[in-house]
């Protein structure tokens, strides 16, 4: 049991609650914001150089009030992707899953071979990606993607097509079941053949016709990092920081914590430690409506 209970409020107070937490949030923003302003600039030309389609990553939960300090740590180190003048950007990710959640199954019991299914959306460059992100057998992270006109919330031919190649059959029936909104912040090792992302604001709302529907969640004050590698590099800049800080990784799957607050009596979930280490973290519990 958490050791507070997530606050249950009726959808049309979501938003109240929402400006009710968000002058906090806006004031670590103005900090971050100014410490992003310390970075090298790099481009999305020449962050390609290093996409790390196959790789390993390493996973961190970090509290919103520690990123700034955090990120005076790594100025040296990074460089950050910038576009138009923007250096956080805003993703929006639908995840698709078949109506008795497999996938997130498949992640609730450990298999060593898994999958997440998504169409992403880089809102401010306005370009979408169908994708499949594959976990090895050898713990690496494998991405396969095609190029969207639109954000899709229907699988097409093409993408049954890269779905019959990488994901078994049984698990093709997929839908939509949750969007996820957030910003994300990426940065690109200076000296070392890595990315960083930082991503914040993270908000979850239920698609599709199952029981994520007309529900919505959001986490105050939280930031999930992820490391990218080709692999392990425990001289990474950004692994150094987190050991000194005593911030050990994680396998948080901002997927499987939407499900899990979102549709918690639909499916059993082993993510309880996940939801109690955020809400230690945040000093609140997540916002469920």
């Amino acid at each position: 049991m958490l050791s507070t209970p997530l606050q249950l409020v009726p959808e049309t107070g979501e938003l109240a609650l929402a400006r009710a937490i968000f002058p906090i949030v806006e004031r670590t923003d103005d900090r971050v914001a100014r410490m992003l302003g310390e970075f090298q600039p790099t481009s999305l030309g020449a962050l390609s150089s290093i996409s790390l389609l196959n790789r390993v990553d390493t996973k961190f939960l970090i509290a919103a009030s520690d990123l700034p300090g955090m990120l005076a740590q790594l100025v040296q180190h990074y460089a950050i992707l910038e576009i138009d003048g923007l250096r956080q950007h805003a993703y929006r990710t639908v995840y698709f899953d078949t109506a008795d959640f497999a996938l997130y199954r498949d992640h609730h019991d450990g298999r060593q071979v898994r999958h997440k299914v998504r169409s992403r959306t880089y809102l401010d460059s306005d370009l979408s990606f169908f994708e499949i992100k594959t976990r090895t057998d050898a713990g690496r992270t494998v991405k396969q993607r095609l190029q969207t006109v639109t954000p899709i919330d229907e699988l097409t031919p093409t993408a049954r097509a890269l779905l019959a190649a990488h994901v078994p059959p049984h698990e093709q029936q997929l839908f939509p079941t949750l969007r996820n909104d957030f910003r994300r912040i990426t940065l690109a090792g200076l000296h070392t053949a890595e990315r960083l992302t930082i991503d914040l604001g993270i908000q979850f709302t239920g698609v599709g016709d199952g029981p994520t529907r007309g529900h919505a969640a959001m986490l105050p004050g939280i930031v999930v990092a992820e490391l990218k590698q080709s692999g392990v590099d425990r001289g990474s800049p950004f692994a150094q920081v987190m050991q000194r800080r005593s911030i050990r990784p994680t396998r948080v799957s901002k997927y499987c914590v939407g499900i899990a607050l979102l549709a918690p009596h639909a499916v059993e979930h082993a993510f309880a430690g996940q939801l109690r280490a955020i809400e230690a973290l945040s000093g609140r519990p997540a916002l469920v409506s």
